[in-house]
């Protein structure tokens, strides 16, 4: 009966802009020490930015609350940091009992602070609580947020207990009952059972309103308080409301303890503890369980039952989908249906389930049924792969949730995991869009509020990365810190983006190594598009689900690298043309630069001036700064070369590198075979037709068909020509 839960006044200091705690994520990075952007804020905001303290009590928290994956201890642990900086306050006894009714209570009304201290306000802001708690239009809250720690683990059980027992009785004149009811069961030493079923139905008001943290805090104290009979519920109750906070650790220890439970009783698992288990290992593991879904089915069960375990059902069928499990999403989305049969429920169960497989599998979708939260992602996401991102930016923005429809009495609809799914659903339209500023922005400041790695199999770190890239140039230690919170099973290994970071930073050769080894590895990717590298590495299209602009732009980049040299007038045109229907200014952006340096490489310096011009100002527009300054160092480097077209070398220009070619060798492998390459190479390096079949161990007259063809591909018409084209392209690529 130790439980409590933090004074709402506590948690009303908040932080609009996201930079102090980005800061602080690079402080505790300096120390080798990462949590989980939304821990990082909490500890923040309820430290009163302390550093020590903060770096105090993570340091003390176990692995999984640093993750993110188990709830904080409420009130969070005193530290030495705490302890010395209320070291020498001196409270009256009244003073005392009405700081720790502020620290307990879950209310922020003065009025419970008059009946706790039996002092009246014109008293209580005479005294020296007013220089500890802000008091203003009848609410209160700490000045200082680690006052409540410090007072709260500052009194013992006894101490706590009598002010629970006074806030019972205050509560009880007030007739809120709810309240009442809570401090009842902390001021209560020995468990009551009578107390249990109130609790949990104070539990579920919880979660309807959207406070997880609460509604898991009371579901844990009727646990307490439950005796055999009432146990499982009870235990259902707090294992359901931490899989709404993001709590996977929780969840899976407080639903496998009912279901080790069932076990050792030899009887059929309950069938919501089983189903609930599933999503919880699944969202911790990174992999879904391989169990017999239909075994788990209810039998004889109310439709609450039916409904809380269809909506578990089509959970667990998303998740198996969105980690490429089909036979396990099939078998669920069979039960969610099963279920809505049970319920008569008309789809809304097994909806959000079934439309989800039909996007990732590309069967248009027609209708989505289901909770108003998730209808609502799925709605926004759909209008956003048909190419109309700003009609579902306009969806998630009118959130359907006001009208009422799909009432989720488990909370899922306001729940901070569905929360960090309609947060990656919008940045990623923002990034369809475009918008990589929008999309970045966005993804910061949902981390320090969700659980922002669950969805999607962790699409959102990736992104995070991603658009990092694109806006700075490098990782920061918010999405470092977003990666902490993934199961091993989901770590990536990075390929793309360092592919990306050397190619923005002109190591092109090393970009595309790192592209090819992504594409041995068998090219793994999120099923929803994301950004990759079609500039350099090998000439695929692989088959992502992404808006049709998306795809256009993909398609016309590979095209552009695979133009034909000795035709490059009539392929330019058509790709120049194709880049103008681009809507994404990001994606025509990256068209833009490729078509400057290929036409660059081809000898037409004044379209690729013009065209890199064009990428600079849709990159400054889109957000993408990096990408931005890899234009700019490209033009400042164009600028010498027109300046100096009039006494271009005509023979090979020495370069101290281990291979001073790599960029002409980056940009001409996806036009030539293999043989062609070394032999372009070694005549650009200046080695005689002899000197070139020595080495390669071939013939001289093979070397010769060689040379002929690449003089054919590039439109030269001798070997002095192909060398300045290399040199040329291994400069400005």
């Amino acid at each position: 009966m130790a439980t409590t839960y933090a004074s709402s006044g506590a948690a009303t200091r908040s932080h609009r802009s996201p930079e102090p705690v980005v800061q602080l994520l690079e402080h505790l990075r300096e120390r080798d020490l990462l949590i989980a952007p939304h821990v990082a804020a909490r500890l923040f905001r309820e430290l009163d930015e302390d550093k020590q303290a903060i770096v105090e009590v993570a340091s003390g928290l176990s692995a999984g609350e640093r993750r993110g994956t188990r709830a904080l201890p409420d009130p969070l642990p005193l530290t030495a940091a705490v302890t010395a900086r209320f070291s020498d306050l001196v409270l009256a006894p009244w003073e005392r009992r009405t700081l720790v009714a502020a620290a307990v209570c879950v209310d922020d009304r003065t009025e419970v602070l008059r009946a706790v201290s039996g002092r009246s306000m014109a008293y209580i802001i005479s005294s020296e609580i007013s220089s500890h708690l802000l008091l203003v239009a009848g609410h209160f809250a700490f000045n200082d947020p680690r006052l409540r720690i410090w007072v709260h683990e500052s009194a013992d059980l006894a101490e706590r207990t009598a002010v629970h027992a006074a806030l019972r009785r205050a509560y009880e004149e007030m007739g809120d009952e709810g309240r009442a009811l809570w401090h009842r069961s902390l001021s209560t030493m020995q468990g009551d059972s009578a107390l249990m079923r109130p609790l949990l139905e104070l539990s579920r008001h919880a979660a309807a309103d959207g406070d997880a943290t609460r509604a898991f805090a009371v579901a844990k104290e009727a646990a307490g308080h439950a005796d055999r009979d009432g146990l499982v519920a009870a235990r259902i109750a707090a294992g359901m409301a931490a899989l709404r906070g993001g709590w996977v650790d929780d969840a899976a220890e407080v639903l496998g303890a009912v279901v080790d439970e069932d076990s050792r009783r030899g009887s059929r698992p309950d069938s919501v503890a089983a189903a609930g288990l599933v999503v919880a290992n699944t969202l911790r593991s990174g992999t879904v369980p391989a169990v017999d879904a239909a075994r788990l089915r209810p039998i004889d069960a109310g439709i609450g039952t039916w409904r809380d375990w269809g909506r578990l059902a089509a959970m667990a069928a998303m998740l198996s989908t969105e980690r490429d499990a089909g036979d396990e999403s099939r078998k669920w989305a069979a039960m969610a249906h099963e279920a809505d049969a049970a319920c008569t429920a008309g789809g809304a169960l097994s909806g959000p389930a079934d439309a989800w497989a039909a996007i990732v599998v590309g069967d248009e979708v027609t209708e989505i049924r289901g909770d108003a939260p998730l209808r609502c992602i799925l709605l926004a996401l759909r209008s956003g792969l048909s190419g109309d991102t700003a009609r579902g930016l306009q969806l998630l923005a009118a959130d359907d949730r006001i009208d009422g429809r799909g009432t989720d009495t488990r909370g899922f609809d306001r729940s901070p995991v569905v929360e960090a799914y309609r947060a990656t659903v919008e940045a990623l339209l923002h990034l369809w869009s475009g918008d990589v500023r929008a999309a970045h922005e966005l993804l910061v400041r949902a981390a320090l509020s969700a659980p922002l790695a669950l969805p999607f199999a962790g699409l959102a770190v990736v992104l995070m990365r991603l658009v990092e890239l694109a806006r700075t140039g490098c990782r920061s230690a918010v999405s470092e810190a977003l990666e902490l919170a993934l199961p091993q099973a989901l770590h990536s290994d990075h390929l793309v983006e360092d592919g990306i970071s050397a190619y923005l930073e002109g190591r092109l050769d090393e970009a595309a190594t790192h592209v090819r080894l992504w594409a041995d590895r068998g090219a793994p990717a999120f099923c929803l598009g994301l950004p990759g590298l079609d500039e350099v590495g090998p000439v695929t299209l692989p088959s992502l689900i992404e808006p049709p602009d998306i795809t256009a732009a993909r398609r016309l980049r590979i095209q552009i690298r695979a133009a034909r040299v000795n035709a490059w007038g009539q392929d330019y045109q058509a790709a120049a043309d194709a880049g103008r229907t681009i809507r994404s200014s990001f994606e025509r952006g990256r068209v833009e630069a490729l078509l400057g340096t290929t036409c660059v490489t081809r000898g037409d310096l004044g379209a690729g001036v013009r065209h890199l011009r064009a990428a600079r100002s849709l990159f400054a527009a889109s957000g993408a700064e990096a990408w931005r300054s890899a234009v700019d160092a490209r033009l400042v480097r164009l600028g010498e070369l027109v300046a100096e077209r009039s006494s271009l070398p005509t023979a090979p220009i020495p370069v101290c590198s281990a291979d001073p070619l790599a960029a002409c060798r980056a940009v001409w492998e996806p036009v030539l075979t293999d043989r062609e390459l070394q032999v372009a190479m070694l005549v650009a390096e200046g080695n005689s037709n002899r000197e070139i079949a020595s080495r390669l161990h071939i013939s001289v007259r093979t070397v010769e068909v060689h040379i002929g063809r690449l003089f054919g591909k590039f439109d030269v018409h001798t070997r002095a020509e192909l060398t300045v084209l290399a040199h040329r392209t291994n400069q400005y690529a």
